[in-house]
């Protein structure tokens, strides 16, 4: 009797512990729901996958126009509310400029001081929209407290030969490469790991 109730305590406390595990999809959840990526598979109540081939952005991207969180944006256009500055003590207005390099968003002189608590990686999300279009790599630190892409960095030779995945969109990309399911490769000029953990993104960590 004694043992199984030890053996019921053991199950109910391991249970506990995998509920509370995050969730592998967590920290590209973020940049996935800011195009419109449809959730495509769960295991229990994590996400596993994301499927963006049907995202307006990836479908219609235009060298004239910013795009943010289903909408694009013309040539001097503001967001219609603030988000976050870089440094996270103010909410800014931004607006919609054009480069030779294409769209990107610009934060106005139009700032609010805030005290409030807010998503700092709405900015890195706004800013680096070009680089999701061309499936580069997001790299992330190993600190845990810092939830967002420390920067984008655009495909570049590995090695790593790629995987023939007769569903692509089973697998990552990383450019035009392919990968499948739980495989990692390292990008030596970062000292990056790298694994496709949560496609169709790779995840990466220095």
């Amino acid at each position: 009797m004694y043992l199984i109730i030890s053996l019921s305590i053991l199950f109910v406390t391991v249970l506990t512990a995998i509920e509370k595990q995050k969730c592998r999809c967590d920290v590209l959840a973020p940049i996935y729901n800011s195009l419109q990526c449809k959730i495509w598979c769960r295991q229990g109540s994590c996400v596993t996958k994301y499927n963006c081939a049907q995202s307006l952005y990836m479908i219609e991207k235009k060298q004239n126009q910013c795009y943010y969180n289903g909408k694009f944006y013309n040539i001097s256009e503001e967001f219609p509310k603030r988000y976050p500055n870089p440094a996270g003590t103010h909410l800014c207005k931004y607006e919609c400029q054009v480069s030779p390099i294409g769209p990107y968003f610009s934060i106005t002189n139009n700032c609010i001081r805030s005290d409030k608590s807010f998503d700092r990686c709405l900015f890195e999300i706004i800013n680096n929209i070009d680089y999701m279009y061309t499936y580069s790599a997001p790299i992330f630190s190993k600190d845990a407290t810092l939830t967002c892409p420390l920067y984008w960095f655009e495909y570049r030779q590995i090695n790593y030969a790629g995987d023939n995945c007769l569903l692509k969109e089973k697998c990552c990309r990383y450019g035009n490469l392919l990968i499948k399911k739980n495989k990692s490769f390292k990008i030596n000029s970062l000292n990056a790991n790298c694994t496709c953990s949560c496609p169709p993104f790779v995840t990466c960590y220095v």
